[in-house]
């Protein structure tokens, strides 16, 4: 199982030599003691556009963010 990813990209296409990302992520899944945050969500968020990570207070948002930059560690669904 892949936490997440980052891919970096740079040369003539990335602005001059700018560093470019990816962001990748599979399969998160978290869990607080009986209440399931996050369940099984893969997203990927391409470079040059502009991404919305978007819910309701409560829907896992600040979950998924805190596994993507890594404050967090994302459970096994399987």
């Amino acid at each position: 199982m892949m936490v997440s990813q980052t891919k970096v990209a740079s040369g003539p296409d990335a602005g001059g030599g700018a560093v470019v990302g990816v962001i990748e992520a599979f399969h998160l899944t978290k869990q607080h003691r009986v209440i399931t945050a996050v369940d099984d969500v893969s997203f990927t968020a391409p470079d040059g556009n502009v991404t919305g990570f978007v819910g309701p207070n409560g829907s896992g948002n600040s979950s998924t963010m805190r596994m993507v930059v890594g404050l967090d560690r994302s459970r096994c669904s399987a």
